[in-house]
Order: structure tokens, then C-alpha cells, then sequence
């Protein structure tokens, strides 16, 4: 498969340091319209807006263009009960993503880095 045709999600933890959610292509599924890019992008937004919302973070790396979506939130100095509460929503949507990409694994593929540290 074309690396164009395919959605390719990273989510990285580093320890004490950040998250990051990077998401890159477009699944082409079916161009113009895309169900599978559709899911993806509301899991993102959600991610964003829960971030925001829910954890009250502001100061966040984030870029969002037509196939490239990144999210790279600093962790450092959280408290225990937000960082918590980041973390299940970061974990929740990564879960989603991973649900999509086991349904349609020619157009969507997912992996986290240092996931078992983060269940820690």
C-alpha cells in the first residue's frame, strides 16, 4: 500500500517529559468520503478538546493541516490528579484509534512507544 493512502498514528510517553499524539496521511478509504479519516480526526479533536477541558491544559505543541495532526503535551509539572485524568483520556483514545485501525488494517496503522511505562 502507498504510504499516501494509509493513516499512520504514533503515540509516544516520555517519562516526566510529554505525550504526543502525531497522526499523518489519509486512510483512502473512500476519498472525499472517508469514514475512516472521520473517526480519526474525532478521536484527535476529542483528545484536544478533553486535554483542554477536562485537564485545564494550555500549553500544548499543536498542529492540525489536512493529514498531519500533532498534539505534544509537556507532563513535567502536573498535578497527580490531572495527570491522571490526562493520562485515561490519552490511553482512551489511543484504544480507539488502535479499535479502528484492527477493522481496517489496510488503511490504518497504530503503534505507542513506552505504552508499558505509561501504564505504571
Amino acid at each position: 500500500m502507498e504510504d499516501n493512502k494509509m493513516v499512520k498514528c504514533r503515540f509516544l510517553y516520555f517519562p516526566e517529559t510529554c505525550l504526543i499524539c502525531e497522526i499523518k496521511g489519509h486512510a483512502g478509504y473512500n476519498p472525499g468520503n472517508d469514514i475512516v479519516c472521520s473517526a480519526i480526526s474525532a478521536l484527535a479533536y476529542t483528545l484536544v478538546g478533553a486535554a483542554r477541558d477536562i485537564c485545564g491544559i494550555n500549553q500544548a505543541r499543536y498542529k492540525d493541516e489536512p493529514g498531519d495532526f500533532l498534539l505534544d503535551i509537556p507532563i513535567k509539572n502536573l498535578s497527580s490528579p490531572i495527570y491522571g485524568k490526562l493520562k485515561t483520556i490519552f490511553l482512551t483514545v489511543y484504544i480507539g484509534i488502535k479499535l479502528i485501525a484492527e477493522s481496517y488494517p489496510k488503511n490504518v496503522e497504530v503503534n505507542f512507544v513506552n505504552n508499558d511505562k505509561l501504564a505504571e
